[in-house]
């Protein structure tokens, strides 16, 4: 999921989505909405480059200041991405998840940033550039239609068991909106999303015969695409979504 990337920048992708999670859990777990705020002023300081606020910080805050450092010593070896990728991550630290969409569009339209790939290839394109805007809707859709397929049963479990106040899922959107059951709900998630990936093929198409994009510009459009292979791929084998049933066993790799 994060192609032509080097060690170090996959670390900061990776330490970054940890945040993301990590701040996740704190929405989810936190007994008072002041308790969440202190902790996300805390997050955004750093990431924005506050100067310590004393001279023993905590592993926690140490590891933040290290991750902003590394995204922009990054930038400064090639590409613009690291900056974004932190903007990011600030305006992350900002939202109050929803927890009512009054349509599918909506729900699909929620947080989605391409900052990642754009780091992960040390790109400068402008990720806001209409000549690939609905080539990455679509395929930001086919990642979260697909990740949510896979993780639903999970989620419900969790929010069922009272482990979380939410669900933030689009077969529950789905499920919700148009007034069906589970398994007619993952069915029409399911064909948006075959229907979404038709149109991303359509778009690759449009995109080669307008012939306007330069060779940065298709390495980005190519990052996006293996990003979102790696999202499917994730989907399928991770403990997280499918359980230890899915599992790939590395006695049967070892073995082929």
């Amino acid at each position: 999921m994060t192609p032509d990337g080097d060690k170090r920048r996959a670390q900061l992708l990776a330490q970054s989505v940890v945040l993301i999670f990590l701040l996740d859990d704190v929405w989810e777990k936190a007994s008072t909405l002041e308790m969440v705020g202190h902790f996300r002023d805390e997050f955004v300081a750093i990431l924005a480059g506050a100067p310590a606020a004393s001279s023993t910080e905590s592993p926690l805050q140490a590891g933040l200041r290290e991750v902003r450092n590394g995204f922009l010593q990054c930038d400064r070896e090639g590409g613009n991405g690291g900056k974004e990728v932190l903007q990011y991550l600030i305006e992350f630290c900002h939202h109050a998840p929803p927890t009512d969409f009054a349509s599918v569009r909506d729900y699909l339209d929620y947080r989605f940033t391409w900052a990642m790939a754009k780091f992960s290839t040390r790109s400068t394109v402008d990720q806001n550039s209409p000549k690939f805007g609905r080539f990455l809707g679509y395929v930001g859709d086919q990642i979260s239609i697909a990740n949510d397929i896979a993780s639903y049963e999970k989620e419900k479990r969790s929010y069922e068991n009272g482990d979380a106040d939410a669900m933030i899922n689009v077969v529950h959107v789905i499920a919700k909106t148009e007034g069906l059951a589970d398994e007619q709900a993952k069915c029409m998630a399911y064909a948006w999303q075959l229907w979404t990936e038709s149109r991303i093929i359509e778009e690759l198409d449009e995109l080669d015969k307008k012939g306007d994009l330069s060779l940065e510009e298709w390495a980005f459009v190519d990052a996006c695409l293996v990003a979102a292979a790696g999202n499917l791929l994730a989907a399928v084998v991770m403990v997280r979504y499918g359980g230890h049933k899915t599992r790939v066993a590395l006695d049967a790799i070892d073995g082929e």
